[in-house]
């Protein structure tokens, strides 16, 4: 019954276009988030009070290589309150990492590191705060500083990789005395050259020294030494053959506790711990050394190592060392303790700083703590996976949801990380990665939201690697998803293996065109595009192969264009027509477009109009990493600025939902200017709008309900479904540009009581109802002056009793409907 629709839709937007309407162009895009760790590794990390006695209280300042903290560019120190957990920066900040902080007794902050200026003022790697600017410490030093501490009576003491200190002749270790600067005899010197990067005060106001040297003021130390005005190594090894020593600390009761790298061979690290008399080793020999020590107010020392590749965090029991239950940690830098139990530390991966407040670990501020590696149109918002456990202030492990802006939990807490996600055509949410579910104990790695809870996605081949890559739905609704090295199909109840993939090959992506080709993207230098004949997978053509060795090239991302084409992304540039990195396949033969992107492409996405959004990662002029979105309008690409410099190279990810926003997630920390800590939106200036204009009545299947379920965009489809219909009915679909208030019963005999047409009737359109649903559609043209236009939509149904007599009239809910351009 539609066969003039098209027709009569297209004389309908005539209606519509008397005058242009006014409507901005282009798109904004606007930071979504904020760093709740600084932005990059922290080195350095201690108590402050900024204001003495006043109501500040006290702070957690931060020195390291970073750009950003919370919602502020701090420029490589930065300063937490933890009671508000609010960033703030601390002056102009350096030019260069800061390596070290100390809080001298009067209060004062001292910072030193690799930089040579704080914002127009020269500080040659050591600074001092006076409340309003950093100042320099006479001349500074000629070298790095990786050390700095204060002595009781507040003289200040760096340690590090230099030769002067204030013109001063200084081996890599000298004494700030508040007016100039002094060596401490004739320094430290090693075989190679020296540094010193441990220091640390015992309350009589001995200076113990800890690094890689084998003399101090022309003593043989091997890596640790003692000043108290000359220097001292008798008794300061416990064992022959040191010369470094990675880790130590002086603890509240003037105990050092130290690790030694003593010899080569499988098991050179060995830890003690000296009374200022004897030592004690503390646990066994082993394979990898301590990072930090610190001690609780209770006597209990803590400490970090790598075990296994896993940095935890372990305390000291007396006679062993045991794991203290913590998220993944980063190699840790400093440890701070408060009390019995709270604990600051800090690192070098993402997040940089973690607080135990004596039951929880978290980030110390709001943001998103970790890594982002998938995201979908979800509902009226998105969904969000990846290697964290906060999004905003809400914690929420691997998997996030945002509804009309604000962040929220799904389900029951996953334990592990999530690498793709789907929104099924139905409403479910399917996710894969590396997880359990501990309310759910039969689910692992991969699992169904059904809206209510986590289901079971079993029948996964039982190979390593097994988690799903990405996932694809055909029109009619079946799933697919590959992993590693594997495709599959699901059946309704398990996972069904499609074939073997060639050996050694990596699945990226996978999607199911409208044709009925199913088709995967390969990691490698080709075939790396393969399609599904039923049988075995066979190349898509002559496939995308580049002229490199394989390593990072291959296909990464796939997507399907409105006409049916096949869009695939990746890292090549040597396949026929010189493609780069994106090519179309047309049914055919691939195809170039346009002049391809200029760098390793990773996410494709499909904007409301059926643009293609693509995102590609590259290195700057100065070799920084940088993430970038470009467009596609089926005739040449277009750059979409506003993205900064990432932390790392290679993520950005895209979702699309029908509102018309666009989610960018990844490791990028500004958009558009602002600080963005991973979380972008992109905005259309000329957005769609719905509002109802009219309540619908209720038909002997129930309330007649009119969704929109795909807005109106120029050169989109938008569409409606009307359900709770009778089996036996015509729906009148009712278009018109203007408002009425027209009580049915007053023109149809049939009408049931209150209910209204809403609508003018410009235009009608007639379906039979499937299943209970009528489903309308309106292809809107490409064309200027319909943007910014409004049209109304309300359904009339038409109920049949036997002989097809019209036994009721009632009507759904109407709409308005603002037309808007990407």
């Amino acid at each position: 019954m539609h066969h003039n629709r098209l027709r009569d839709l297209a004389a309908f937007g005539l209606l519509l276009a008397p005058a242009v309407a006014q409507c901005p162009t282009g798109s904004t895009l606007v930071a979504g988030g904020q760093f709740p760790a600084p932005s990059g590794p922290v080195y350095a990390m201690a108590k402050w009070d900024p204001d003495g006695p006043g109501p500040l209280g006290e702070h957690i300042v931060c020195g390291g290589d970073f750009a950003y903290a919370g919602a502020s560019a701090t420029a490589n120190i930065a300063l937490l309150n933890p009671a508000t957990r609010i960033w703030s920066a601390v002056g102009a900040g350096f030019d260069a990492p800061v390596r070290a902080l100390a809080v001298s007794p009067s209060g004062t902050l001292m910072a030193a590191g690799d930089f040579g200026m704080s914002g127009a003022t020269a500080v040659a790697r050591v600074a001092q705060w006076n409340g309003t600017s950093w100042l320099p410490l006479g001349s500074g030093t000629d070298g790095q500083v990786l050390a700095g501490a204060f002595t009781p009576n507040g003289d200040f003491f760096v340690g590090g990789v230099f030769t002067t200190a204030g013109g001063v002749a200084a081996d890599n270790i000298a004494r700030w005395d508040g007016t100039t600067w002094s060596a401490l005899g004739s320094g430290v010197t090693g075989l190679l050259p020296a540094q010193v990067s441990h220091l640390g005060v015992r309350s009589n106001g001995d200076v113990i020294v800890g690094g890689d040297f084998v003399s101090a003021g022309g003593l043989p130390a091997r890596g640790l030494a003692l000043w108290n005005g000359t220097w001292s190594t008798s008794g300061l090894l416990p064992l022959t053959g040191t010369q470094v020593v990675p880790a130590m600390t002086v603890l509240p009761n003037d105990d050092v506790v130290a690790c030694f790298q003593n010899q080569q061979g499988p098991s050179p690290y060995r830890t003690y711990r000296w009374n200022g008399v004897t030592w004690s080793q503390l646990g066994p020999s082993a394979s990898v050394p301590w990072l930090v020590f610190a001690e609780l107010s209770n006597g209990t020392l803590i400490g970090q190592r790598n075990v296994g590749g896993v940095y935890e965090l372990q305390s000291w029991t007396g006679a062993a060392w045991v794991t203290v239950n913590s998220p993944a940690l980063s190699p840790a830098t400093s440890l701070l303790t408060a009390g019995n139990s709270e604990l600051w530390i800090a690192g070098t991966e993402a997040p940089t700083l973690w607080h135990f407040d004596g039951q929880n670990w978290r980030t110390p501020a709001d943001g998103l703590d970790g890594r982002p590696m998938a995201a979908d149109a979800f509902g009226d918002g998105f969904a969000v996976g990846g290697f964290f456990s906060q999004v905003g202030n809400v914690a929420t492990r691997g998997i996030a949801v945002r509804q009309n802006g604000a962040w929220s939990t799904i389900g029951a807490p996953i334990d592990g990380a999530i690498l793709s996600l789907m929104a099924q055509s139905n409403g479910d949410l399917l996710i894969s990665g590396y997880f359990t579910i501990p309310a759910a104990p039969g689910i692992q790695n991969v699992a169904r939201w059904d809206g209510q809870q986590w289901q079971p996605m079993p029948g996964l081949p039982t190979t390593p690697g097994t988690a799903l890559r990405a996932f694809a739905e055909s029109s009619s609704g079946v799933v697919y998803a590959v992993g590693g090295s594997f495709a599959v199909q699901w059946n309704g109840s398990s996972w069904q293996q499609l074939g073997v993939l060639p050996n050694g090959v990596t699945a990226n992506a996978i999607a199911a065109t409208p044709s009925g080709d199913l088709v995967v993207a390969l990691n490698g230098p080709g075939p790396n595009v393969l399609r599904w004949n039923g049988a075995s997978w066979v190349p898509l053509g002559h496939g995308l192969p580049s002229g490199g060795l394989g390593f990072g090239e291959g296909v990464f991302s796939l997507c399907v264009l409105p006409n049916g084409d096949l869009v695939a992304a990746g890292a090549f540039d040597f396949g026929p027509g010189l493609l780069v990195n994106v090519a179309r396949w047309d049914g055919v033969s691939w195809q170039a477009m346009g002049a391809g992107l200029p760098a390793s492409t990773y996410d494709l996405d499909l904007l409301p109009n059926g643009d293609l959004l693509a995102t590609h990662s590259s290195l700057d002029m100065f070799g920084q990493p940088i993430v970038s979105p470009s467009r596609w309008n089926g005739t040449s690409w277009t750059a979409v600025p506003g993205i900064g410099t990432a932390q790392d190279q290679g993520i950005l990810r895209t979702a699309v939902n029908d509102r018309g926003e666009v989610l960018l997630v990844g490791n990028f920390q500004t958009a558009n200017g602002g600080v963005a800590g991973g979380l972008a939106s992109l905005l259309t200036n000329c957005p769609t709008n719905r509002q109802p204009v009219g309540a619908g009545c209720v038909g002997s299947a129930g309330p007649v309900t009119s969704t929109v379920v795909a807005e109106a965009w120029l050169g989109g489809t938008w569409r409606a479904n009307v359900t709770n219909l009778p089996a036996a009915s015509i729906a009148v679909h009712v278009f018109g540009v203007a408002s009425v208030t027209l009580p049915l019963a007053g023109v149809l005999p049939a009408a049931l009581p209150g209910c209204t047409l809403h609508v003018s009737p410009d235009l009608l359109l007639l379906d039979l109802p499937v299943a209970g649903t009528s489903t309308t559609s309106w292809s809107i043209p490409p064309q200027p002056s319909l943007l910014a236009q409004t049209f109304r939509h309300q359904a009339v149904p038409f109920e049949l009793g036997p002989g097809f007599v019209f036994t009721a009239v009632t009507a759904s809910n109407a709409w308005q409907m603002t037309i808007g351009a990407w």
